[in-house]
């Protein structure tokens, strides 16, 4: 068996997979790779809870190893790939709903098609043996057991999602990392999450300063950016945090409008994005939850409250 870089397999999986699920659907798809991560099991599952919950297919290899892949789409995806199957509109804000019955069948099929295409990218670029669809539910809490998706390290590649020229959301591909380790060779420098840096976006200098001092609480790196410097670079640097945090007020602009950019854009389209706000209304709250904030946060910014909802894998 020889190993393979998993940058070609995400390149390989994302332009199959396009093609493949454009021809099921009937509709323009677009999966681009974003980004090879590695982190714990806790990481990736709170990351996808602070989305709404995501929707979790175990794929197997066909021999007696019987080797596990795993892919998560969070609610929004499964709900849209769902409806592009069904021939319907997405559901925009009841995406955290769970799905119906012919909307799970519907979903389904299109995880079905993604491991066939997935297993012949493994099979012709690194002479793996097929992978099968096993079986999708519920992704658990992060607390829970549950021996589908073990506690440990994965190495998890990030798809944005884009459907009938519209972003949708996110695909992502988890590879136990002693999987990977035997297919793909030792994970590439500056890939784990854990020491990831977060970035602050805050017109007001007393709130950059704020948020600065929190690194050491936080365990990580803390960047933070005056949005009158945001340049056409901006998005590369953003796209290398864990998360972004940017500030409901941008002293003329409404941060809504940034986290739109943030969402649409291939390079930052998997990066959790939270806005902070001095007063997180119910409103606000709803407001930036379908424009696909991951949270929203209180103002000034608070290390408890940034370690729990945005790196619950190194809070302290």
């Amino acid at each position: 068996m020889a190993t393979v870089e998993l940058a070609r397999v995400a390149a390989a999986w994302a332009e199959g997979a396009s093609a493949d699920l454009q021809g099921l659907l009937d509709c323009e798809v677009s999966l681009g790779p974003v980004a090879v991560r590695q982190g714990s099991r806790d990481t990736l599952v709170a990351s996808a809870a602070a989305g709404g919950g995501a929707l979790h297919a175990v794929l197997c290899t066909r021999d007696d190893a019987r080797l596990t892949v795993h892919l998560l789409a969070p609610a929004a995806s499964a709900h849209a790939l769902a409806a592009a199957r069904l021939g319907r509109k997405a559901p925009g804000s009841a995406a955290a709903a769970p799905l119906e019955a012919d909307a799970y069948d519907a979903f389904v099929e299109c995880v079905e098609l993604a491991a066939g295409i997935l297993g012949r990218v493994l099979s012709e670029l690194a002479e793996l043996p097929g992978l099968e669809y096993e079986a999708c539910t519920a992704l658990p809490d992060p607390l829970s057991e549950d021996a589908a998706l073990a506690a440990g390290d994965y190495r998890r590649l990030s798809f944005s999602l884009a459907l009938a020229g519209a972003a949708a959301g996110e695909l992502w591909l988890l590879f136990p990392e002693e999987v990977a380790a035997s297919w793909f060779g030792p994970p590439a420098e500056g890939t784990s999450d854990s020491g990831l840096p977060l970035a602050v976006i805050d017109p007001d200098p007393a709130g950059r300063a704020h948020a600065e001092a929190l690194a050491e609480v936080l365990g990580r790196p803390v960047w933070t950016l005056d949005p009158a410097e945001l340049g056409p670079h901006s998005f590369d640097e953003l796209s290398e945090t864990q998360a972004v945090i940017v500030a409901w007020d941008l002293g003329g602009v409404v941060g809504l409008d940034l986290l739109e950019d943030l969402r649409r854009d291939p390079r930052t389209a998997s990066v959790a994005v939270a806005l902070a706000t001095e007063a997180p209304t119910r409103d606000r709250v709803l407001m930036a939850l379908r424009w696909g904030a991951a949270t929203v946060l209180h103002q000034p910014l608070e290390a408890e409250e940034v370690a729990r909802r945005l790196t619950p894998a190194t809070a302290s």
